[in-house]
């Protein structure tokens, strides 16, 4: 009897052995062809602007990447942003069906382009399923080369996959001695009425930055010849100048690394700016403050 146990027992083993080995190699057998994975970039600023921060990489590791499945798995990779500031997460991310993947690298460089929009030549990053359990993520980034050794971090949702799944990565950075999607045009002039259409916050280095549509409200800048900018809204949401009456002026220099044309008003501050006949941009981001896009409409 005792035999026919341990002998029982064996086999039971041995099957046991032989399902798992079967199992992993169904796993781990690739595709005849990749399969393209649909997912989202999501905004790390949208939660965590102000008041949290992404854990800083160990400057030895170059790229990083972490499979976030449940709320308690990011609340160990958030940090506060301040010791003296509390750190509230909520994600809003039904873990039970998605999962978050959360990508971090080092560059030479405190400015990037992530997407088409922001850089058109750029491609939209990638998910390809291998097998089950692997995956390949692609990202391309385009940055300015300026020895300032920044971390970044980008997160992307997709549908729920296993926690032992493998994600491998390839991030592929361009740099360029002075980082200008659009070149300045001397031809084009500030004088005239602008809308703006959208706002978007440079979160301190965690893109995609966080975007406000303003398309449907009407927050116009009037640039009027004699240096008066004058600001008229209907909404107190956008963060931009205050309503009323501001001096402005222009500033050529050679002083920054990324623009030579600079629009000061009298707030003191200066904001790098592109203008092309009908488009204006007034750019904060090198303060980690805001990108602002505005049409002209008169």
């Amino acid at each position: 009897m005792t035999t026919n146990i341990f002998k029982h027992a064996a086999i039971a083993l041995l099957l046991a052995g032989s399902f798992s080995s079967c199992r992993e190699q169904v796993e781990n057998t690739p595709f005849p062809e990749p399969i393209e994975i649909s997912f989202t970039e999501y905004s790390l600023c949208k939660d965590f602007y102000d008041l949290c921060r992404c854990q800083d990489m160990n400057e030895n590791e170059k790229t990083k990447i972490m499979i976030i499945n449940s709320q308690k798995e990011l609340e160990n990779f958030i940090i506060p942003q301040y010791s003296d500031t509390n750190c509230p997460i909520f994600s809003g991310i039904d873990f039970s069906k998605y999962t978050l993947l959360l990508v971090q690298g080092w560059a030479p460089s405190r400015w990037f382009y992530t997407t088409p929009d922001e850089y058109p030549s750029l491609s939209l990053p990638k998910l390809q399923q291998l097998s089950l359990n692997k995956y390949v993520l692609n990202i391309e980034m385009r940055a300015s080369d300026d020895n300032s050794n920044r971390q970044w971090n980008r997160a992307f949702i997709l549908d729920k996959i296993n926690h032992k799944s493998i994600v491998e990565l390839e991030v592929i950075i361009q740099l360029e001695d002075e980082l200008t999607v659009k070149q300045h045009d001397e031809s084009a002039s500030i004088v005239g009425k602008w809308k703006l259409v959208k706002e978007q916050m440079s979160g301190m280095g965690c893109p995609p930055q966080l975007i406000t549509d303003f398309s449907h409200d009407h927050v116009v800048y009037e640039f009027k010849p004699d240096g008066i900018v004058t600001i008229t809204s209907n909404t107190d949401d956008y963060s931009g100048l205050k309503v009323g009456d501001h001096s402005y002026s222009f500033v050529e220099t050679s002083e920054s690394y990324w623009a030579a044309y600079w629009l000061e008003t009298d707030d003191l501050f200066r904001a790098r700016y592109s203008i092309f006949s009908d488009q204006l941009v007034i750019d904060y981001g090198y303060m980690d403050y805001a990108t602002f896009y505005f049409i002209k409409i008169h």
